[in-house]
């Protein structure tokens, strides 16, 4: 009963962003480009045994967050410390639509699911045609690629979030939960809506958290 009422109360605060998303009317046109909040920038760092590349998301007062990150061993991806997504994007037959596929590559990639342990991967993307915007979402226990369709009038820009969640159960009937999140764009520049809905957005100075990097070098 414990376990029940959890997860009640925990997808309802997971998707009660939905209100914010889904289904949003207006008469602005492109909504998905209409502010420029973020710009994507990659930078690497070289350390003498391996090397990390470290994508961003910087606002235009210069604040910034981590999304992604891969760790390299030579041209070897260390995957048991990078988290990041490959994306492929393809027009279709059909008049704005695109199919997608996405892969999650995480420390979790060679999870086993058991009675006490579990892992869920749910994608949330955007759809916009004229003036509805409204988001789409999938489920997967892992099993890689995701495939999906979205449509877009304007362009084959795609926002979205894609969220790893780690269930453990313990002794005492109560649930360990770890739960990871990527923001999803195939632009470099975007105002990536799923940000502030889940409330992922904690900026940071870029500048100095490189400095720091770089002196453990």
């Amino acid at each position: 009963m414990r376990k029940t009422l959890f997860f009640i109360i925990f997808f309802f605060l997971l998707f009660s962003c939905e209100k914010k998303v889904v289904k949003t009317m207006c008469n602005q046109g492109d909504l998905l480009s209409a502010d420029s909040l973020y710009t994507k920038k990659h930078y690497t760092l070289n350390y003498p045994d391996f090397k990390e590349e470290i994508e961003f998301y910087i606002t235009k007062e210069k604040d910034t967050l981590i999304n992604s990150v891969k760790v390299y061993n030579k041209d070897s991806i260390y995957r048991e410390f990078s988290f990041y997504y490959d994306l492929k994007i393809t027009k279709s037959e059909k008049p704005n639509i695109y199919s997608g596929e996405i892969v999650l590559n995480s420390k979790n990639y060679n999870f086993k699911e058991s009675k006490n342990k579990r892992r869920k991967i749910i994608f949330r993307y955007n759809n916009l045609c004229k003036d509805s915007l409204y988001a789409k979402e999938i489920f997967s226990k892992g099993k890689f690629p995701i495939k999906f369709k979205f449509e877009n009038c304007y362009n084959d820009r795609l926002q979205g979030l894609i969220v790893e969640i780690i269930e453990k159960d313990t002794i005492d009937e109560k649930i360990r939960m770890q739960i990871d999140k990527l923001g999803v764009d195939n632009y470099n520049i975007t105002d990536n809506l799923f940000f502030d809905s889940y409330e992922i957005d904690k900026r940071f100075s870029m500048e100095k958290y490189l400095k720091e990097k770089t002196k453990m070098k």
